[in-house]
C-alpha cells in the first residue's frame, strides 16, 4: 500500500500552497495532488521568478507548464537585501534550511509579498486543452514546488526574482559555499587523510579487556535533539519512524549480546590475515581469508571462536571480536549517529557512526584504535589504496560494522513504506539518488536536520557561559572555541571583527542551531551578542534542567558558576538531641533521644519557620548562604505536607537515622551528647575474651563480644 504523501511540511512551504486555496474546478485540486503523488511531474525548473515543468498526462508527450510571479522593483529588492544583510541570524537560519518569520515583516515593509495568497496573483499557463486555470497539471507542479521549498528556503527568494547569494556577496557576505550545502566525500567524513609517516605493521600487543558496559544509554535522548516531522520526509514523522526502527535494531543487538554463540567447525585458519578495502560508496571488499569473502560471514564466524583461542590467530583477525562487541553495545544503547556523504555526483550515502560526542564512547574508540593493527582497513582513492591514521581506521571500521548491523537488524521490510528512498538510505542499501522532481533539495535538508548531532565536532564550537550578576539574576553569553585552542572567543567579537569575516557564517550556522534549543538566544545574536541575555531566578530552572542536559549530551561545553554546579534542593530532615526529662534506665532510643523535624539545605538545617520565610518571596533558583537552592513548586508543596504530618518513626528507625547521620538522603544534626552516645555505641574498646572460652575468636567476633559486654 502506498503511503499518503504530504506537501508543505514547513510553514513556508505551506504558504506557497496558499495559492491553491478555494480552487474547486471539477475536482482539479485532488487530481493535481494525485498527479504529484504518482510522479507525473517529470521536470521542475525554477529560475528567477519563473517555474517551468513537464507533466505527463493522457497524451504521449508531457504537457508544458509555466508559472511566473510578478516582478519586484529593483529598489525594493535592494532594500530588502540591505535589511537581511543587517541581521546575520536570518542568513544563518536560511543556511540551516530554516526561514525566519521575521523576513516576512521585512518584505512587507518594502511592499513585497513573499507568498501568494491566491492563484490569481500568479501567471499560469499549461499546454493541455483544459479550460480551467489552474488545471490539474498546474496544481501538480505547485504541489511539487512546495516540497522543493520545504527543504530549500532559498527558493522563496528565487521565486520572487531575488538572487540572495549574489545580493549578499555584493554586500561583502559570501555564503555561496554554505548555500550549496555540498556533502563531504567518504574520506572527509571519516577524517581519513593519507598518512605519510611510518606506520607500524607488526602485531599489536594484547590490549586490556574493554568494559563496554560503561557505554551510557543514549538512544531516546539523542533522538529528542532532532526536530519532529522534518520537511524532507513526505510519508509521516520521520523521527518517529527512525525511533521505531532503531529500537527494533537495538533490541536485536541486545539479544545477540546475551546469546551464547553456538560452537561450530571454524573455516578460519591461524594464518588468515583479513583486510578490507573501502570504495567511495563505502562498499567493502574483503581479502586475506582462504574460505570467506563477505564481511557478514567473517563477523558470524569470529563470534564462534572461543575467546581463549583468539590469541592463536593473526591480530588482524582477532581484532574483529572486540570490534563486533563494541558496535553491538553501541547499537543496543543507541550511542550512534547517522551522517551523509557524497558517494558520487548523483548518489548520497549514509553511515552510522559511534556517538563520539560522549566522552566514554570516545575513550573506548581511542582504546580500540590504539590496539588495532595498521592497514586493517584502507580507502580506495584515485585508484590507489590509502592507509588511515589509527583513529580514522577505528572510526571507519566501527562505521562499517554499525551500518551493517543497523541494516540487518532493523527489519525494514516490515514497514509499509520500506521502498521509500530516505528509509532505504538510513536502513536499507545505505544509498539514495534524489533525482526526481521535487527531490533535489532533500539531501541538503537531511544534512541540515542531522547537523544538530555533530555540533561539537566542528572546527569552531559554541560555548555557553552563565554568570551571576550583582542583582542576584543571571546573564548568559556565548563564546566560540576553536579546536585545539584553550581560550574561547566572545561571539560579539566574531560578529563584529573583520578578521572573522570568512568564518563568520559557518560559525553562525552552528550558533543558530544551538539557539533552536533555547529560543531567547535568537534575540541575543540579533543584537550582535553585545548585551548579555538576562535570566531571572525563576527562568533559570528551564535552562538548567531542560536545555543544558541536551547540550551536554551533544558535547557542548557549558561554563557555570561553581556554586551552580551543585544545585541544592530542600529535603526533609531532623535534629536529634538527648532527652532532658527523667526516663527509666533502658536502651530504648525514645528514652535516650528526642528529635524535631527540620529542613535540610545541603549540610545546613533550618526550622520550618525559617523555611517558610525563605520560600515566601522566592522561586526558581535562589542564593542561600554561599550556595544555590532550587525551589520547585511541586517539591515545596510535598515537603510542606510532610512537615505538617510527618511519618511516625519506630524505635529502630530513629536509632538507624542517628547511626547513619542522614534521613532519606538528607543530612541530620546531632547535639554533642548524642554524638558522644553514638561514639560510645560504636567504639566499645578492647575487651579480652573470657579465659574459660575454649576458642580463638576472629577480629570481628572480638569486636562484637566487646560491644555486647
Amino acid at each position: 500500500m502506498a503511503t499518503r504523501q504530504t506537501y508543505g511540511n514547513t510553514w513556508w512551504g505551506a504558504a506557497w500552497l496558499g495559492a491553491l486555496t478555494h480552487i474547486d474546478f471539477d475536482n482539479r485540486l485532488p487530481r493535481g495532488r494525485s498527479y504529484a503523488n504518482k510522479g507525473s511531474v517529470q521536470q521542475l525548473v525554477i529560475q528567477q521568478g519563473e517555474i517551468r515543468a513537464k507533466v505527463a498526462g493522457s497524451r504521449p508527450t508531457p504537457y508544458r507548464v509555466k508559472i511566473a510571479t510578478p516582478a519586484v522593483s529593483a529598489a525594493s529588492i535592494e532594500g530588502l537585501l540591505d535589511d537581511i544583510a543587517a541581521d546575520p541570524l536570518l542568513i544563518a537560519r536560511i543556511l540551516n534550511r530554516e526561514l525566519d518569520p521575521a523576513i516576512l515583516d521585512l518584505a512587507l515593509a518594502r511592499g513585497i509579498w513573499v507568498f501568494p495568497d491566491s492563484w490569481k496573483k500568479l501567471e499560469m499557463h499549461c499546454s493541455c486543452p483544459d479550460w480551467a486555470v489552474p488545471c490539474k497539471h498546474l496544481a501538480a507542479a505547485i504541489y511539487l514546488l512546495s516540497r522543493e521549498i520545504d527543504s530549500n528556503p532559498f527558493l522563496v527568494f528565487s521565486l520572487r526574482g531575488i538572487d540572495l547569494v549574489k545580493g549578499l556577496k555584493a554586500r561583502g557576505m559570501d555564503i555561496g559555499q554554505a548555500a550549496n550545502a555540498a556533502l563531504p566525500d567518504l574520506a572527509t567524513l571519516l577524517h581519513a587523510l593519507a598518512e605519510h609517516e611510518s606506520v607500524n605493521t607488526d602485531a599489536v600487543t594484547e590490549s586490556a579487556v574493554l568494559d563496554f558496559s560503561r557505554i551510557p544509554e543514549q538512544g531516546d535522548a539523542l533522538l529528542r535533539v532532532l526536530p519532529e516531522n522534518p520537511a524532507f520526509f513526505a510519508s509521516g514523522d520521520f523521527r518517529a519512524q527512525l525511533h521505531k526502527l532503531l529500537s527494533r535494531a537495538a533490541q536485536a543487538a541486545s539479544k545477540q549480546l546475551d546469546t551464547e554463540p553456538k560452537a561450530s567447525a571454524s573455516v578460519l585458519h591461524p594464518s588468515d590475515r583479513p583486510q578490507l578495502l573501502l570504495d567511495k560508496r563505502a562498499h567493502p571488499v574483503l581479502t586475506g581469508l582462504a574460505q570467506l569473502d563477505q564481511l557478514s560471514d567473517l563477523l558470524n564466524t569470529v563470534s564462534c571462536l572461543p575467546k581463549a583461542e583468539l590469541a592463536d590467530y593473526q591480530p588482524a583477525l582477532a581484532a574483529f571480536s572486540p570490534l563486533k562487541q563494541f558496535v553491538l553495545n553501541l547499537l543496543a544503547r543507541g550511542a550512534l549517529v547517522p551522517q551523509l556523504f557524497a558517494a558520487d555526483k548523483k548518489t548520497v550515502g549514509l553511515l552510522w557512526l559511534p556517538a563520539i560526542q560522549d566522552a566514554t564512547v570516545r575513550g573506548l574508540l581511542q582504546e580500540l584504535a590504539d590496539n588495532l593493527p595498521a592497514g586493517l582497513l584502507q580507502l580506495k582513492q584515485a585508484g590507489q589504496s590509502v592507509r588511515l591514521s589509527p583513529m580514522a581506521q577505528a572510526q571507519a571500521l566501527c562505521a562499517l560494522l554499525l551500518t551493517h548491523y543497523v541494516h540487518t537488524l532493523c527489519a525494514l521490510d516490515k514497514e509499509k513504506n520500506a521502498a521509500d528512498k530516505t528509509l532505504q538510505l538510513f536502513f536499507g542499501s545505505g544509498l539514495a539518488c534524489y533525482d526526481a522532481s521535487g527531490e533535489t533539495a532533500i539531501a541538503a535538508g537531511i544534512q541540515a536536520w542531522l547537523a544538530r548531532l555533530v555540533l561539537a565536532q566542528q572546527n569552531h564550537v559554541p560555548v555557553l557561559c552563565l554568570d551571576e550578576d550583582a542583582e542576584g539574576d543571571f546573564s548568559l553569553t556565548l563564546a566560540v572555541q576553536h579546536v585545539g585552542s584553550p581560550v574561547p572567543h566572545p561571539l560579539s567579537e566574531i560578529l563584529t571583527d573583520p578578521a572573522w569575516q570568512a568564518l563568520r557564517f559557518g560559525i553562525l550556522q552552528a550558533v543558530s542551531l544551538l539557539a533552536g534549543f533555547y529560543p531567547p538566544l535568537h534575540a541575543y545574536v540579533r543584537g550582535l551578542a553585545r548585551t548579555p541575555l538576562r535570566i531571572s531566578a525563576g527562568d533559570l530552572p528551564d535552562l538548567l534542567f531542560d536545555v543544558l542536559p541536551l547540550l551536554r549530551l551533544l558535547g557542548i561545553r557549558v561554563l557555570l558558576p561553581k556554586a551552580l554546579q551543585h544545585l541544592l534542593r530542600p529535603r526533609l530532615s531532623m535534629r536529634i538531641k538527648t532527652r532532658t526529662d527523667d526516663s527509666p534506665g533502658s536502651l530504648s532510643p525514645f528514652d535516650m533521644f528526642d528529635f524535631d523535624w527540620q529542613v535540610a539545605i545541603g549540610d545546613t538545617l533550618i526550622s520550618r519557620a525559617e523555611f517558610e520565610q525563605l520560600i515566601s518571596h522566592a522561586a526558581g533558583v535562589v542564593r542561600f548562604r554561599g550556595a544555590y537552592v532550587y525551589l520547585d513548586a511541586a517539591e515545596i508543596e510535598h515537603l510542606r505536607a510532610r512537615l505538617a504530618q510527618p511519618m511516625a518513626l519506630q524505635e529502630n528507625e530513629l536509632l538507624q537515622v542517628a547511626l547513619a547521620g542522614e534521613y532519606d538522603g538528607a543530612s541530620i544534626q546531632l547535639d554533642a551528647d548524642v554524638q558522644q552516645c553514638i561514639a560510645d555505641l560504636l567504639n566499645a574498646g578492647d575487651v579480652p575474651a573470657p579465659e574459660v572460652l575454649q576458642a580463638d575468636l576472629r577480629p570481628y567476633q572480638l569486636r562484637g563480644y566487646a560491644w555486647l559486654y
